[in-house]
Order: structure tokens, then sequence, then C-alpha cells
């Protein structure tokens, strides 16, 4: 079954988020919402090592 198109953000993102966690970095990213540029916000936080809250 293919997923609606508003859940591959959200994977994407969750994606992201794992593999951040999986780095053994300390990052927290929380992020409300399923556009991609929140993704690519997600993506650029991890670029930077920042920390993003929106």
């Amino acid at each position: 079954m293919p997923l609606p198109a508003r859940l591959r953000p959200l994977l994407l993102l969750l994606g992201a988020v794992t593999g951040l966690r999986a780095a053994g970095e300390p990052y927290d990213i929380v992020v409300y919402g399923d556009s991609a540029a929140a993704v690519a916000a997600a993506v650029q936080a991890k670029r930077q090592a920042r920390r993003w809250c929106w």
C-alpha cells in the first residue's frame, strides 16, 4: 500500500532524527508539521551542529 504524500516528509524527518541519535551526537530536533522545508531545516541543523526547536 503506497504512503500518502503527506506522510513522506514526516518519514524523512524521522529518518534524519534517527540518524542523529544513532550517531550519538547531542541534537534535539522538534518539528511540528510535515513540510519538506521542515525536513530541510532539520538536515541543515545537523550540518551546522546547532540545536533547533520550532
